[in-house]
C-alpha cells in the first residue's frame, strides 16, 4: 500500500531532476506509444503526465482535438506547464481514482508507469471506463512484482524491513480490468538497466521520485551492518563486464471499453 501524500510529495520534489534520469520511463513510454491503435482521437488524456514529455509526442503522433495532462504531483504539473508551454494542452493536478472529467469525455487514455502507484486498481479502471467513450482505449504500462528483484533479494539478506516497492502481478491487473468491463490485451518483457555501483541505482531512483514508498519501510537511518550485507550480496549479480544489473518487469496493456 502506498500513501498518496507521500507519492505526491516525492514526485513533486523530483520534478527538477526527473527528465535527466528517466531513461527506463522513456523507453517504456515509447514502446507504449507504438502500441496505440490507429484511429482518430478527439480527446486524449495523458494520465500521470509527469513533466509532459509524452504529451508532446501524443500531440505530434495523434493530432487530437483536445489534449489533457493530469498528474497527482503538483510539482510535475508545474514543470509541465513551464517546459511544454508551446503545447495546446490543458493541465490538471488530480487523482487517477477520482478523475475530474465528464462521462464519456475521452476517446483515449494514455498512461505510462502510473498504475503501479495506485492502491485501488478497481477504482482506477471504473473511473477510466466512466470517462471513456464507447470503444475508447485505455493504454498503459506498469511494473510487475519481479521489478528490482536483485535489490529486493539483497536487502532480504540484510534485515526484515521492506526496502523495495512492491507491485501487482499481471493476473491481478487483468482481473480488475475485466471486472470493469474492459476487453484486455497485454504484453510483458524484462528490461535490464546497468549500474557501476548500487549507489548509482539508488541515486537514480531518488532523482525519479521512485524510492521506497511502501508501508513497512524502515524509518530513519539504516544500520551500517545491514547496508554492508546488502551490498555484499548484490555483488553476486555483477556480470563479466563489471556491471550490476537492475531488472524491471515491464507490462503493457491495451484495454478497450466495450459498448
Amino acid at each position: 500500500m502506498f500513501s498518496k501524500s507521500v507519492i505526491s510529495q516525492s514526485f513533486s520534489q523530483a520534478a527538477v531532476s526527473y527528465d535527466k534520469v528517466a531513461n527506463l520511463q522513456r523507453e517504456m513510454g515509447t514502446r507504449l506509444l507504438s502500441l496505440v491503435p490507429e484511429g482518430r482521437y478527439s480527446t486524449v488524456l495523458d494520465l500521470g503526465c509527469g513533466t509532459g514529455y509524452f504529451n508532446a509526442l501524443l500531440q505530434e503522433q495523434l493530432e487530437p482535438g483536445q489534449l489533457l495532462g493530469l498528474d497527482l504531483a503538483e510539482g510535475m504539473i508545474g514543470a509541465a506547464k513551464r517546459t511544454k508551454s508551446s503545447l495546446t494542452a490543458s493541465w490538471c493536478c488530480a487523482d487517477a481514482e477520482y478523475l475530474p472529467l465528464k462521462d464519456g469525455a475521452c476517446s483515449l487514455i494514455f498512461s505510462n508507469l502510473v498504475l503501479q502507484w495506485c492502491n485501488d486498481l478497481s477504482r482506477v479502471f471504473d473511473e477510466a471506463s466512466r470517462v471513456l467513450a464507447d470503444n475508447g482505449w485505455f493504454v498503459f504500462s506498469s511494473l510487475g512484482p519481479d521489478t528490482l528483484f536483485e535489490l529486493k533479494c539483497s536487502w532480504q539478506q540484510a534485515d526484515d524491513y521492506v526496502h523495495v516497492n512492491q507491485f501487482a502481478a499481471k493476473e491481478e491487473i487483468v482481473i480488475a480490468a475485466e471486472e470493469a468491463g474492459f476487453d484486455c490485451q497485454s504484453q510483458s518483457e524484462k528490461i535490464v538497466m546497468g549500474y557501476r555501483q548500487v549507489r548509482d541505482l539508488s541515486a537514480t531512483l531518488k532523482s525519479l521520485g521512485a524510492g521506497n514508498m511502501n508501508h513497512g519501510r524502515r524509518k530513519g537511518l539504516m544500520g551500517k551492518r545491514s547496508v554492508q550485507k546488502m551490498l555484499q550480496h548484490y555483488e553476486s549479480y555483477r556480470d563479466e563486464k563489471g556491471i550490476l544489473p537492475a531488472t524491471y518487469e515491464a507490462y503493457y496493456f491495451l484495454l478497450r471499453k466495450m459498448k
